[in-house]
């Protein structure tokens, strides 16, 4: 797995980088990146070997280390020039490829919460329906567009009366959610063991 996107980081950096080295004077010919994948592809293929002394595991471990410092070296020459297109993919890859770690970490995108004077204006309209129908459908408008705290999340569930209605919010708002780390937060919304089971399905689904 490791070899198969290093591999594929080829492909991206050597269109990019073509274009961003400044001809013969480049700081890093192509061929050395090239190189450099060749050689994790060989050495990972030997330490996989079962009959092989310390001494020679060792020393296939600094090539190794080596090969993936040039990987690193090229990343980071990459995000001083500041290219956009092939080069931009590049450099969007986390650094663990080059650490030995085959996982590219995505951007997490923005998910600010909701202001606190529009959540008021949130609040209100929801108090003002009679009926838990019209409740959730009012809240299922909000959360269209809007993320929310834990905080907000346990407020919002607060304004139903019954533990279905609860549920059924929740499954409105799970996705929405900005502060996921504080999750855990919400089971106290629910009394019941059987409703907190219900809402730990719908949180960790």
């Amino acid at each position: 797995m490791q070899t198969l996107i290093a591999t594929a980081l080829v492909f991206c950096l050597v269109p990019a980088l073509a274009l961003a080295q400044p001809g013969e004077g480049g700081k890093r010919p192509l061929k050395k990146l090239k190189a450099a994948i060749e050689k994790i592809e060989r050495v990972e293929k030997q330490l996989g070997e079962k009959k092989l002394n310390p001494k020679k595991a060792r020393q296939l471990e600094q090539e190794l280390k080596e090969a993936r410092l040039l990987i690193k070296e090229y990343i980071l020459d990459a995000r001083e020039e500041r290219h956009e297109g092939a080069l931009g993919m590049v450099v969007s890859i986390n650094h663990n490829i080059a650490e030995g770690t085959p996982e590219a970490v995505p951007e997490e995108p923005v998910t600010e919460p909701m202001a606190p004077g529009a959540f008021g204006k949130v609040v209100t309209a929801i108090k003002q329906q009679g009926f838990s129908d019209e409740k959730l459908t009012v809240l299922s408008s909000a959360v269209r567009e809007n993320y929310f705290t834990v905080a907000q999340v346990k407020d919002l569930l607060l304004l139903f009366s019954f533990p279905d209605d609860k549920i059924k919010a929740l499954r409105l708002l799970k996705n929405h959610i900005a502060d996921t780390n504080n999750i855990f937060e919400i089971y106290s919304s629910f009394v019941h063991s059987s409703d907190k089971d219900e809402a730990r399905k719908i949180l960790e689904d």
